[in-house]
This record gives C-alpha cells, sequence and structure tokens, in this order.
C-alpha cells in the first residue's frame, strides 16, 4: 500500500494517515474518522477509506 496516497481529497488523508489512526487504536470508522477528518468533506471516499482501515487493521492483527 502507498502509504502517500490521498484517499479523501476534501480532507488531504492519506493511506498513511489511516494506518496510523490505527496504530494508535482506532479500530471503527467512527474512530478513524475522529483522528483524521476522512469522509466529513463530499463522502465518496468513505468506501476505499473503510478498506484501507480493514487491510491495517488485517494487518496489525497478522
Amino acid at each position: 500500500m502507498k502509504l502517500d496516497k490521498i484517499v479523501c481529497h476534501c480532507k488531504r488523508v492519506t493511506n498513511g494517515d489511516i494506518k496510523t489512526a490505527v496504530e494508535q487504536g482506532a479500530r471503527t470508522f467512527a474512530e478513524v474518522q475522529e483522528k483524521t477528518g476522512v469522509g466529513r468533506g463530499c463522502k465518496r471516499c468513505i468506501d476505499a477509506a473503510t478498506r484501507v482501515m480493514e487491510d491495517c487493521i488485517e494487518e496489525l492483527q497478522a
């Protein structure tokens, strides 16, 4: 996963930002959203951001 890839253009949130939020304990989309602001603009990124979050959680649990 490219950590510098922007997932949320409205808030300029990257894959790396989401990964960091997960590493800091976020386990729900609402928690990731609180830490990063992802999905608070046009909301078009929610599906992609959720997939990134789930991948990061899986990676931590492996």
